[in-house]
């Protein structure tokens, strides 16, 4: 909506059509806005409803209209006081480009397209597939369900019998997974089952025993579902290759990695040699960062928030981990840290988590520690307001004073998400 001060307040676009909000109300907000707030976007607790406003002045060279204020309204359910942080990400990355669009055609389109996203946020269909005993259901309760790698291990999974299809909300995703039988692998590939159909990502797992024991076999299946792929142009968008099990190669490892990657890389297929031990290696990681990357607002619009933060301050950004501990996304490159192997590196850092969230009531804001063995600092942030999945982002730095200067803006950053509460 936009307020001009002759005319008052002029609703340009409305999801649902049939809302209605009165001029008072309006205007409420436009005060709060100019009144309260230091940052474009606040919250505004009616008697009945939380209100997430976002405005900025109106540009007239770009706008070409009288308004003075144009600001957007977002009206939340009472069970979803919880995803405001999140819809304030949102409201953060497309909010501008809504205002600024110069056309009022331009504005309802791309308000129509942001609150679409809110309402209908799109499933999208993954198939784990592969041979049997490969880790696709192990994998799944993993990752999905969060069950610790200790109780998978030291239990024994029965063999799933033809598919089982489970609803996952994650992040900002909304999943269906299916789990195929591997005993069935050939049934998967009959033109008159349905169950690839429609997939956003197919992830084909084989053990490291199935390629040392018949590498013939396992390229024989790879390759026909690249060929199937050809045929139904409606299946598999990604497909990834997981090599399971990756502990198990004692002997020859580099030899052996090479010789999977080869074959994948000559089939245009990534592939990661994956295992659960040690709460989930580093390319088990990078695979399921894979999915989030291709498929997350969420994570792409926290990068684009926090990246250009971290810049700024000459930051390098290591790892995003949850608040169960665990890597959601890992940016750490070979020359971060020369003298360290990254498996040495991911378990101190996830050591240093569990430390400081078992001894303090609270979770930790900020935290700074001296790497010692690379000269340099470690920064852990929270950002858990935003979204309780990206609970903490660890950080280098190189200097007290980078770290002082980021202290400040990363501070100003959580204030302006963390609600500003105005009874009416």
């Amino acid at each position: 909506m936009g307020w001009d001060n002759a005319f008052g307040p002029v609703i340009e676009a409305k999801i649902p059509p049939e809302c209605t909000m009165e001029q008072d109300r309006i205007l409420h907000y436009l005060m709060a806005i100019q009144t309260l707030s230091t940052t474009p976007i606040i919250q505004v607790q009616d008697e009945k409803e939380s209100v997430l406003v976002y405005g900025a002045p109106t540009k007239e060279s770009t706008t070409g209209s009288g308004f003075n204020y144009r600001f957007i309204v977002l009206i939340l359910n009472e069970d979803e006081g919880e995803k405001a942080g999140q819809f304030k990400l949102m409201l953060s990355t497309e909010g501008k480009n809504i205002i600024d669009a110069p056309r009022l055609l331009d504005r309802q389109k791309n308000f129509a397209s942001f609150a679409r996203a809110l309402l209908q946020p799109a499933t999208h269909k993954i198939v784990f597939m592969g041979f049997p005993n490969a880790g696709k259901t192990s994998t799944k309760k993993f990752f999905f369900e969060k069950i610790h790698e200790e109780q998978l291990l030291n239990t024994t999974i029965e063999p799933t019998l033809g598919f089982e299809s489970t609803y996952y909300q994650w992040m900002d995703l909304n999943l269906v997974l299916f789990d195929t039988a591997g005993q069935e692998l050939d049934r998967w590939y009959d033109e008159n089952e349905l169950v690839l159909d429609g997939s956003d990502l197919i992830v084909f797992f084989f053990s490291v025993q199935d390629w040392e024991e018949n590498p013939l076999k396992v390229k024989k299946y790879l390759l026909k579902l690249v060929q199937l792929r050809k045929e139904k142009i409606a299946i598999g968008r990604n497909i990834v290759g997981f090599c399971h099990k990756a502990d198990l190669i004692k002997e020859r490892e580099a030899e052996f990695k090479k010789e999977v990657l080869d074959f994948l890389q000559s089939i245009n297929i990534p592939g990661y040699f994956t295992s659960l031990l040690n709460n989930g290696n580093s390319d088990l990681i990078a695979g399921m960062q894979l999915l989030l990357i291709n498929f997350s607002n969420l994570l792409i619009d926290f990068n684009k928030l926090v990246n250009p933060l971290l810049k700024r301050h000459k930051l390098d950004p290591l790892f995003i981990m949850d608040s169960n501990g665990r890597i959601l996304a890992s940016y750490i490159k070979e020359n971060d840290f020369p003298d360290t192997k990254r498996e040495e590196l991911k378990t101190f850092i996830s050591d240093l988590a569990s430390k400081y969230l078992n001894s303090f009531r609270n979770p930790l804001d900020f935290l700074t520690i001296w790497f010692k063995t690379s000269n340099t600092f470690i920064i852990c942030t929270n950002f858990s307001v935003i979204h309780n999945e990206i609970s903490f982002l660890f950080s280098k730095a190189s200097s007290l004073k980078t770290i002082s200067d980021f202290f400040d803006a990363y501070k100003e950053l959580i204030r302006s998400f963390k609600w500003q509460r105005e009874k009416t």
